[in-house]
């Protein structure tokens, strides 16, 4: 039931396709712990093959999964 529910979050939701550069990133912002402009990756680990993620370059235990990172953007008004 959770998985319909996100289904249509996800369907009435806004694109974010404009807001991606052309690595397909969403912009990116300074790490909060150190200063740094994170990162955006593609995971290659089995459980979450293919799933984009943003982290710190220097801090490694420091990311969010895109889901996380879009709240984390909207609450910086860097997307709307």
């Amino acid at each position: 039931m959770a998985s319909s529910s996100k289904t249509e979050a996800a369907s009435s939701a806004p694109s974010l396709d404009a807001f991606r550069d052309g690595t397909s990133n969403l912009p990116l912002v300074d790490c909060s712990k150190c200063g740094a402009q994170l990162i955006g990756l593609v995971s290659k680990q089995d459980k979450s093959f293919g799933q984009r993620f943003y982290k710190c370059p220097l801090i490694n235990h420091f990311y969010m999964w895109e889901d996380q990172y879009v709240e984390y953007l909207i609450g910086k008004s860097k997307l709307p």
